[in-house]
């Protein structure tokens, strides 16, 4: 249905082959038979093997899944899917497509629109030019290199970057999460606002930094109104921020909440094409060294009478120094810190 995920790309990546559609192999096993620590054991590798296993991108495929029965009544689905072809917005719609063909007897229901196509939305980005707008805001913007943003260590740094990562979750308190939309509501500004300005206050805490850079990564579905497109359409947003330990938090919430919605009107501008044009220190991930997101809710799901609770896998590599991963949920949020 979504022709990105039948995608594959050139060896030097300047061109996206498409392929027909084809039935697509589902992996099933049933391991109900195995005491419960085996079948954690296994469950436990299975997601030790994606986030190891490279991806073929010459020749496909960029998809995969596993389906295990654990009991009668219990399965566990387990979908990777290559970032170059799905984003965080595509994993939910591919969720949102899963649950109404199951509950529809296996099928989407008729009303349901078909899928825009990733090559047309490609061939558009590639033709469109960036304005002389989007361009001078950010020129503008950095026309002077913030300092690096030298997280502290427990060992020193290597010679060689490795991207090896390990990941921590840690589950926010339910009544603190409650309060966090009141808050943000009394100073004006939204939640993701709110928790994003928290997060420059700990950068600021951890390195002294009066200057810092976070990555805010923005489901380009959402800003070119494609929100039935399935595929790789992520902006990355350098947020750039002042503040210092007098900086109140709600002038600082206010600050977050205008340094957002500027950098989100002039996106059409990639952040390669920003690198390209500053003299920064390639020895490391420049200018960017840590991201901040926010994921949409997705902790639970149906399919038709079925429950289904949703986890995410974590990535063995990754390329920025840290990776804050927000998971809001219906009782609380859920912080992932891949480091």
């Amino acid at each position: 249905r979504h022709d990105s995920l039948r995608a594959t790309f050139s060896r030097n990546g300047s061109d996206i082959c498409l392929h027909e559609s084809s039935p697509f192999e589902l992996d099933y096993e049933d391991i109900s038979h195995l005491p419960d620590n085996e079948q954690d054991a296994l469950i436990s590798d299975l997601w030790k093997n994606i986030a190891l296993s490279p991806m073929n991108l010459e020749e496909g495929p960029l998809l995969f899944a596993w389906l295990k029965k654990r009991a009668s009544n219990t399965h566990e689905l387990v979908i990777a899917a290559h970032h170059v072809v799905c984003d965080g917005w595509s994993i939910g719609l591919m969720l949102s497509e899963l649950s109404a063909a199951y509950g529809n007897g296996g099928s989407l229901p008729e009303a349901t629109e078909s899928a825009p196509s990733f090559f047309d939305y490609a061939e558009l980005t590639d033709s469109r030019e960036i304005s002389n707008r989007d361009n001078d805001y950010w020129i503008q913007r950095f026309a002077d290199a913030p300092p690096n943003l030298d997280l502290p260590l427990d060992f020193p740094r290597p010679h060689f970057r490795t991207f090896e990562a390990t990941r921590l979750d840690y589950r926010i308190d339910p009544q603190l999460a409650k309060s966090l939309p009141k808050a943000a509501a009394g100073m004006r500004v939204s939640m993701v606002n709110m928790v994003l300005a928290s997060y420059f206050v700990l950068l600021h805490r951890l390195t002294g930094n009066e200057d810092i850079v976070v990555g805010l990564p923005v489901a380009g579905q959402a800003t070119q109104n494609r929100l039935g497109q399935l595929g790789h359409m992520v902006h990355l947003l350098p947020i750039r921020i002042q503040l210092s330990a007098d900086t109140p938090f709600s002038e600082l919430c206010q600050q977050v909440k205008s340094e957002v919605l500027n950098a989100t009107e002039h996106s059409n501008f990639t952040f390669g094409k920003l690198i390209e044009s500053m003299n920064v220190d390639r020895t490391r991930v420049p200018l960017i060294n840590t991201i901040f997101n926010i994921d949409q809710p997705l902790e639970h799901i149906q399919f038709g009478e079925v429950s289904g609770t949703v986890r995410t896998v974590p990535r063995a590599a990754e390329n920025f120094e840290m990776f804050l991963n927000v998971l809001p949920s219906s009782e609380s949020l859920t912080i992932e810190a891949t480091y």
